[in-house]
């Protein structure tokens, strides 16, 4: 073997080395990631209301029955036609939307759902997912669980 060859196998032999060690810490740290999770979610349960349960029942039956294999498929639609949006009218006078989001998020401490500020608010879905994208990335709310958010601070 060329001394080349031996130069190049000690530092993939190194690399390996230190990219083990990283992969060590990473997992420690998931694990404690997890561990505090799982404590969150013994802990503090969110309080939902008993209509947001209800609705969430509901989603969740629509979508198991339209999980059934048996559904035929239908065809794309191929018409260049613009779908109509839906667009929620407000008062001229009414707040922002991220405004009313942000303080339907600061009164539930241990966090609210997506579907429950849709069904608080009746905004759209899309007004929604922008205004809780846009509070995130300013750092005003963040989510403790996919699609459950609380605000920071």
């Amino acid at each position: 073997m060329s001394i080349e060859s031996k130069e190049t196998l000690e530092l993939i032999t190194t690399g390996l080395k230190s990219l083990s060690g990283v992969l060590k810490v990473m997992a420690k740290r998931v694990d404690a990631l997890a561990d505090s999770v799982g404590n969150l979610e013994s802990d503090q349960q969110p309080d939902f209301t008993e209509s947001e349960i209800e609705n969430q029942q509901t989603l969740s039956a629509e979508s198991a029955e339209s999980d059934v294999i048996d559904t035929p498929v239908s065809k794309p639609n191929t018409s260049r036609k613009r779908k109509v949006k839906k667009h929620v009218k407000r008062n001229k006078k009414s707040e922002p939307i991220r405004t009313v989001i942000y303080q339907l998020i600061a009164e539930n401490p241990h966090g609210i759902s997506v579907n429950g500020i849709l069904s608080a608010t009746n905004f759209d879905r899309k007004q929604v997912s922008n205004a809780l994208h846009r509070l995130k990335s300013q750092g005003y709310v963040t989510n403790i669980a996919k699609g459950v958010y609380v605000a920071v601070g």
